[in-house]
């Protein structure tokens, strides 16, 4: 047996104990609260990356329908037996917000592309497209579209236009 009174001799206080039950809860709290805040902060960018690319996802399949349409009348008129006398209008329905923002449809006839672009998110999205016939630059609003065939002898062209 010990003898509780030499140094090196397993002697306990009750204020150590109270200490390091004290000391540890403090410290379970802090690791607990650090796991949490990164789990916050882990699961935000995820999420944030998730609605980047559904909104990279739809703006592509508008573009890629826009572009089509723009491909159609493009076909119609360049077939044609009289251009100027044709009558070519394609109206589309298209979502006029993606994730719950408005967005921009940019055409640019120079590269023939289509631009479309988010604001909020800084997402956009070029779609290219082909058209023998010279196709107007413009930009509009997302939402309902008219693509026509405007067969004016000086500036025969196709245009897109809001509904």
């Amino acid at each position: 047996m010990r003898d509780r009174r030499r140094p090196g001799s397993f002697e306990f206080h009750r204020e150590d104990r109270a200490v390091s039950v004290t000391v540890g809860y403090v410290l379970t709290l802090a690791v607990g609260s650090l796991l949490l805040a990164g789990l916050f902060i882990a699961g935000g960018s995820f999420i944030e990356g998730e609605r980047e690319q559904a909104i990279h996802g739809e703006l592509s399949v508008i573009g890629e329908r826009v572009a089509a349409d723009i491909m159609t009348v493009d076909r119609l008129a360049n077939q044609s037996a009289d251009p100027d006398t044709l009558t070519a209008t394609r109206t589309a329905e298209y979502p006029p917000r993606v994730s719950g923002d408005d967005y921009t449809l940019e055409v640019d006839p120079d590269s023939e592309r289509l631009v479309l672009t988010h604001p909020r998110s800084d997402v956009a999205v070029e779609v290219p497209y082909r058209a023998t016939e010279n196709v107007s630059a413009t930009t509009v609003a997302g939402g309902d579209l008219t693509i026509r065939w405007n067969g004016d002898e000086d500036a025969k062209h196709i245009e897109v236009v809001e509904s």
